[in-house]
């Protein structure tokens, strides 16, 4: 009877030959003997897989490595029954059959190595940008181990974790004339909100009901102007604290700048 953990060890077509001898008496000195060779040949056997680390962690604010990257990574280690086999890893294999050795996805790019089954997430943080600060996104890609015969490993899951950071707001441009323009700004996170405030002299006077009274100075008034709230019209009606001391043709400068946060 064969045993089946014994003989794994050899791979597809691989043969050993064992002999044993049956020896037959008669209980009477009368001795025969006949030699019996058994051929063992062996199977492909499926690989196993397991990975040193199955969840990684990328930061949008991380410290980058030696290239300037963000990255992190782990080892696929595969084990095959069938001795002497040459494991190769992959993601998988694409609509012609050639294995996947890279894959982007909306923040970066996971690549493995066929040979030594080192895998590594390198960030992309101009894409990763748009995640706000502690904002985090999975994402769960396969690794697989395929030896020469073409036997798959069953798949094992690794899953990226991308933590967001905090990117501050960028005003692209403020126009004004007769006390009127537009206010628009930007963020790199999508899922962020904004306050608007007036800086006269240094002071900083936070815009609530879409308007702010400065004491002498006057009153600001804004309004949306898209539905992401980043565009918005601007008045200005000057105090009359101002006003009424100057003649008809006479003008002053109010010197303010807008911030957002």
């Amino acid at each position: 009877m064969l045993d089946n953990d014994k003989a794994n060890g050899l791979a597809e077509g691989q043969t050993v030959s064992e002999d044993f001898t049956v020896q037959v008496s008669d209980g009477r000195g009368g001795v025969t003997e006949a030699t019996i060779t058994v051929n063992v040949t062996g199977t492909n056997d499926i690989p196993s897989l397991e990975l040193t680390r199955d969840e990684l962690f990328v930061d949008v604010d991380g410290t980058p490595d030696m290239t300037g990257n963000i990255t992190d990574g782990g080892t696929a280690l595969g084990d095959d029954p069938d001795a002497g086999h040459d494991l190769h890893y992959s993601f998988g294999t694409d609509a012609d059959g050639n294995p996947i050795l890279s894959i982007t996805d909306d923040y970066g790019t996971l690549t493995i190595d066929p040979d030594s089954g080192d895998y590594t997430y390198t960030l992309d943080n101009g894409r990763a940008a748009v995640l706000a600060q502690d904002q985090t996104a999975q994402e769960v890609f396969q690794v697989t181990a395929t030896d020469k015969y073409g036997a798959k490993s069953d798949p094992v899951d690794v899953t990226i974790n991308i933590v967001g950071t905090n990117d501050a707001p960028v005003i692209d441009s403020a126009t004004g004339k007769n006390n009127a323009g537009t206010l628009a700004f930007s963020d790199a996170d999508a899922t962020d909100t904004h306050s608007l405030s007036i800086v006269v002299n240094g002071h900083e006077y936070p815009v609530t009901g879409n308007s702010v009274d400065i004491e002498g100075v006057g009153r600001f008034e804004l309004s949306p102007k898209d539905a992401d709230g980043k565009v918005w019209s601007w008045k200005f009606t000057a105090d009359s604290k101002i006003t009424q001391n100057m003649r008809t043709d006479e003008s002053t400068d109010v010197n303010f700048q807008f911030k957002v946060s």
